[in-house]
């Protein structure tokens, strides 16, 4: 009896590889070499691997790794951010149903910096050139009281 078509192997269609996970594993590498960069330097006793920083003192981090899609492995230092006031460690955080969690950086961001900062900022500019103009327009109204009528 011949082996079907689903049997073997080589005539099995292949699926394109998951360009989310693809993207996720090459932003996951960019954080760790900002850990890096950072200066995090692991530490290895016995089995355990920690992670240790030259502003923390002697403070260990506990170490969380990653397995890419192409087998690599990824070491990050974790921290939640109310233990991590320089906000250079990793924290984990899951979606609102728990289903998913997503390794993010603790840096701190400016508020400024976010959208609704940005707008925030254009706001307060066109408000002063609001008052800008209703000081002008006043002044000239000022200036039309004081001249007399002639007629």
């Amino acid at each position: 009896m011949s082996a079907t078509v689903y049997e073997n192997p080589n005539v099995l269609p292949r699926c394109f590889p998951d360009v989310s996970r693809v993207a996720q594993d090459r932003r996951y590498a960019l954080l760790q070499q900002k850990m890096i960069d950072a200066g995090w330097e692991p530490q290895e006793l016995g089995n355990v691997i920690t992670f240790t920083h030259n502003k923390y003192g002697k403070r260990k981090f506990p170490c969380h790794t990653i397995v890419t899609s192409d087998g690599e492995k990824l070491m990050f230092p974790i921290s939640h951010q109310d233990d991590d006031p320089k906000g250079l460690a990793c924290d984990i955080q899951s979606s609102s149903s728990g289903c998913y969690s997503n390794l993010v950086s603790n840096e701190w961001h400016s508020y400024w910096d976010t959208r609704k900062g940005k707008r925030r900022e254009n706001y307060y500019a066109y408000l002063d050139r609001r008052q800008k103009k209703k000081k002008a327009i006043e002044e000239e109204q000022a200036k039309a009281k004081i001249v007399p009528n002639i007629f």
